[in-house]
C-alpha cells in the first residue's frame, strides 16, 4: 500500500480551524517523518500557493517522493523527485 500526503497547507493558509501555515522548519520535519514512514506520494498544485517550491526546498537528502501535481484539465504533470 502506498501512502500520500496532501501539501496544500505548505503553500496556503488553508485551515478550517484558522491554524497558521507550517514554518519552513516544520515542513522539513513533516517531510522527514513522511519519508521515515514510507509515504510515497506528495500531492501538490500550482493553485496551492508556494507549496511546490516549499517542497523542493524542504526535501530530505535521501527522499524519493513522487510528486503528483494537479493541473488544468487535459494536462498531465507528474514529477519524481530523487534528492
Amino acid at each position: 500500500m502506498k501512502l500520500g500526503l496532501r501539501t496544500v497547507r505548505f503553500g496556503l493558509d488553508y485551515d478550517i480551524k484558522g491554524e497558521p501555515m507550517p514554518s519552513a522548519g516544520e515542513v522539513e520535519r513533516i517531510l522527514a517523518c513522511a519519508h521515515e514512514k514510507s509515504v510515497a506520494v506528495l500531492g501538490a498544485a500550482p493553485a496551492q500557493g508556494d507549496s511546490e517550491e516549499i517542497i523542493g526546498a524542504s526535501l530530505p537528502d535521501e527522499s524519493s517522493f513522487r510528486v503528483i501535481t494537479k493541473t488544468a484539465p487535459g494536462l498531465l504533470a507528474t514529477v519524481s523527485l530523487v534528492h
